[in-house]
């Protein structure tokens, strides 16, 4: 596992995603999501749920460059587009991009 990664407790979590509710409320359809650096899922967990509370459901797309983390996201049934949020390119508008990058970058 990456020596960079620190998860994320609850309390941080929820101070920093307190107004996410007002805005997945004013996007039309179900949010898009995409979290470079996604870890272990925490993030992805956590707006998941704040999605949910304002009765949506969140397509949320991962980037994970550790493989072992990258297979935990894939195991919670989160889809890992990339593993490289420096070089990946796409064409699907995202609502939300939620970055929490490791200190090593």
């Amino acid at each position: 596992m990456n020596n960079a990664f620190y998860h994320l407790s609850e309390t941080l979590l929820d101070t920093i995603t307190e107004d996410f509710n007002d805005i997945f409320k004013n996007i039309n359809g179900n949010p898009s999501v995409l979290i470079p650096s996604a870890g272990d899922g925490v993030i992805a967990d956590h707006l998941k749920q704040k999605a949910k509370t304002s009765y949506r459901k969140a397509e949320i797309d991962c980037i994970e460059e550790d493989p072992c983390l990258a297979k935990a996201l894939e195991t919670k049934g989160y889809p890992v587009v990339h593993n490289d949020f420096l070089f990946f390119r796409t064409y699907k508008r995202y609502d939300i991009i939620f970055l929490n990058p490791p200190e090593s970058y």
